[in-house]
């Protein structure tokens, strides 16, 4: 059926773009990376999606139902228990697979307290009364559990127990933990009112059943998927000696208890500045494949997302077994600070967060068994929820953010550098109208008074570094002629020294201090950032907004909003995570109307008033245990959020790039100024080495030109699968054909389809 309609679809209208013939000119300074008709894709880099291993075996051997008793069952799934080791199967009826965790009670190459973990129903970590962490299972046999059967499942009441050797005192969690087989999934939940703490262990994490759908090594083919960025896959393989596997938070770090000073690699030895930081997870889910297209596990965090991380561990760090779970954060260590120059001492935060965590398991098979079956099933969950559809999806145009203006440091005092003028826009605007460009967006950077990183961020401007917002609206309207509009770009919650004039509008981190991000180059002009509190923030935002309004100006792109979601802790004035969660859900609703806002790398509380993602992640993050990179977020968001790709001129613009971005249904975006590169030396900006509109102006053309020829295809449609045909050459279907992307040097030819070298092409049908 499959191939049937692919061989039909080549009897259509075939639009072809073969990047390797372009040839269009590049800016001399940038354009050592772009070789025109040559590859640079390698099938061990885990940048791209690779072809499935076939040969592998597809299922898990040795999962029965032995010593298990069923609970309860419908027309889909059926739960089965069992008492002893506190640990339940679950058989999908659709294809017959027994999904478990470990095959035995306690294998042979797990010890007692790993093998009760992995296999419980709800397990822990907690702290001890210096700080120290453990690990414990309700299977556990210090632990006592106590099993309460209800209508559609099972709740387990469990007391986990350690006794002191030297004083023989008891410490002792108990909590209630509930598995409730729903109609499709299976549902983990407990209510934080049956947690007690009796001695001096704290609760910790939560965890439900983590090695659910484990394997052991490479035992069989498939893979775990992680929302890393785009997404990510961890492939099974032989135990390798990694130093850590996957461990990340949902929706970013908490920066008022996380720590704001991270290295993106264990093994660096240059400074933070210098490398690239880790994608964020925006999303609460998780997935396992046995096999390839025949069984697969989806998890998704139905409640406590904000203190929830996903988790997932190849074999070889600690035990052979590959397991991906989620777990619930109800304490942390955290630094206090005790010297002036900010040493301190570990510590466990003493209130718990309040968290009522729940789990749903969805079990797939067959054809919607692999991660893009995850990211339906995702979807699905969304548009049940209301969340997708939201805004009406916006047309795609070439995205360029024009930088106006920025501080510039001086011998005494700081000035403002004029970055790009009214003129200069106009001009631009003209250059691409007359290459054919018929919709552009110019957004506006560091239009205040005071630049980008000069302005102060706690006030609303009714003057800019154009001119009045009443000018600004003329040069609009002048654009609007050519069928281009201007963007007013908006961040009010990060702040550069000098842009909060007083101490009280800084949120507070549970140390008490400041909430900032220091850079350990100290040479960097402004490079330490601090954290505004979230309601300040939203209110000038809201009045900033209002106030481009009355001008005339509509249009707008909000920064980290959507995006960072951390607590604030001033004693007297804490603002849970949670309530801040909520706070900037009900804003963002109030703000984004009928069209709906463009939000930059929103987390996904925030997609139902997205209609425009700006800097979406085109990879992973790209850890070494990491096999593949694939577009998992993409894939649930294709057809109703445009989306665009990072800075094409800060290194993301090779012919590599360009193909990830139609494979991906991602629009470039350019970040450029009206003058000269060489302004934005002494600026904060002068990072970005290179900006000049003259020098970039036929690369923007001919890469937009070249994706949206594409894209303009399947504007608007979802994406229905996503496959390796082999290795570099994907196939992505739409609802009305098929994109082909080939990222090799040999054309590629199969089921009817040519592929140019370095090329794609679209097969409608």
């Amino acid at each position: 059926m499959y191939r049937k309609r692919v061989a039909s679809a080549v009897l259509a209208a075939a639009l072809t773009l073969s990047l390797a013939a372009c040839g269009a000119k590049q800016p001399a300074a940038s354009s050592g990376d772009l070789i025109v008709g040559y590859s640079k894709y390698s099938d061990s880099s885990n940048l791209y999606t690779h072809l499935n291993d076939e040969a592998k075996s597809q299922a898990l051997e040795g999962m029965t139902l032995e010593g298990y008793e069923l609970l309860v069952e419908n027309d889909k799934l059926a739960l089965y228990l069992r008492e002893k080791s506190a640990s339940i199967r679950v058989v999908d009826k659709n294809s017959g697979y027994i999904w478990g965790a470990l095959r035995q009670d306690k294998p042979d190459d797990l010890n007692k307290t790993w093998s009760a973990f992995g296999n419980s129903i709800v397990s822990i970590l907690y702290y001890d009364e210096v700080g120290s962490t453990a690990k414990t299972g309700a299977g556990h046999e210090d632990n006592k559990c106590k099993f309460e059967k209800i209508q559609n499942g099972v709740i387990v009441h469990v007391d986990f127990i350690e006794k002191d050797k030297t004083t023989k005192v008891e410490s002792v969690i108990s909590l209630s933990a509930k598995v409730e087989l729903m109609d499709d999934h299976i549902r983990f939940s407990v209510d934080d009112s049956s947690i007690r703490e009796t001695g001096n262990n704290k609760l910790g994490q939560v965890y439900f059943a983590p090695f659910l759908g484990a394997t052991v090594a490479d035992e069989i083919g498939g893979y775990m998927f992680v929302p890393d960025g785009s997404g990510a896959l961890i492939r099974f393989q032989r135990p390798i000696k990694y130093l850590t596997g996957y461990s990340d938070r949902v929706y970013g770090s908490d920066y008022s208890i996380d720590n704001t000073y991270t290295v993106g690699d264990l093994n660096a030895n240059r400074t933070n500045d210098f490398l690239k930081g880790s994608e964020t997870v925006t999303m609460p889910v998780y997935g396992i494949s046995h096999g390839y297209d025949a069984n697969a596990l989806f998890g998704y965090v139905e409640s406590g997302a904000e203190y929830s991380a996903i988790m997932a561990e190849p074999a070889g760090i600690i035990t052979d077994y590959n397991y991906a779970t989620a777990y619930f954060l109800y304490r942390q260590a955290y630094m206090q600070p005790t010297e002036r120059d900010g040493s301190g001492v570990q510590i466990v935060q003493e209130k718990p967060n309040t968290v009522n965590p729940a789990l749903n398991i969805y079990f797939l098979s067959g054809e919607d068994a692999n991660y893009t079956g995850m990211a339906h099933c995702y979807r699905g969950i969304l548009e049940e929820q209301g969340i997708l559809p939201g805004a009406s999806l916006s047309q795609p145009q070439l995205m360029i953010d024009f930088l106006v203006a920025d501080i510039c440091e001086g011998f005494l005092v700081n000035t403002t550098t004029s970055l790009t003028n009214q003129d200069q826009l106009l001009s631009a605007a003209e250059y691409l109208f007359q290459q054919g460009i018929s919709s552009a967006s110019f957004q506006l950077l560091g239009w205040q008074k005071g630049g980008l990183n000069g302005y102060k961020k706690l006030s609303s401007y009714e003057d800019t570094e154009l001119g009045s917002l009443s000018e600004v609206a003329q040069l609009q309207k002048a654009l609007n002629s050519k069928g281009y509009d201007i963007s007013m770009y908006l961040e009010p919650l990060s702040a550069r020294e000098g842009q909060v004039s007083s101490q009280k509008d800084y949120a507070i981190a549970l140390s008490q201090e400041i909430i900032e991000v220091l850079r350990n180059n100290k040479a960097v002009f402004l490079g330490d950032v601090q954290y505004i509190k979230t309601q300040t923030a939203l209110q000038t935002l809201t009045s900033q907004m209002e106030m481009l309004q009355q001008a005339g100006l509509n249009s707008f792109a909000i920064d980290q909003v959507a995006e960072l979601l951390y607590s604030e802790m001033l004693m007297g004035e804490e603002m849970t995570r949670t309530q801040v969660m909520e706070l900037v859900t009900q804003k963002l609703a109030s703000l984004a109307g009928e069209e709906g806002l463009t939000l930059y790398t929103p987390n996904a509380y925030a997609f139902s008033v997205t209609s425009v993602y700006r800097d979406a992640p085109m990879s992973a993050s790209r850890y070494s245990f990491e096999t593949d990179s694939v577009p998992f977020l993409q894939i649930v968001l294709s057809g109703a959020v445009t989306m665009y790709a990072p800075y094409a001129n800060q290194s993301f613009y090779t012919d590599l790039d360009v193909l990830k971005c139609i494979e991906y249904n991602a629009y470039p975006s350019f970040l450029l100024t009206g003058g000269d590169s060489s302004l934005l030396s002494g600026t904060p900006s002068q990072e970005f080495f290179s900006t000049g509109f003259e020098d970039w102006k036929v690369t923007a053309v001919s890469i937009y030109q070249r994706i949206d020829e594409v894209l303009s295809q399947v504007q608007g449609q979802q994406v229905l699968s996503h496959r390796v045909l082999q290795e570099g050459v994907v196939q992505v279907t739409y609802e009305t054909g098929s994109i082909y992307v080939n990222y090799t040097n040999v054309e590629f030819q199969a089921e009817g389809v040519t592929v140019p070298a370095i090329g794609a092409v679209y097969v409608a049908g």
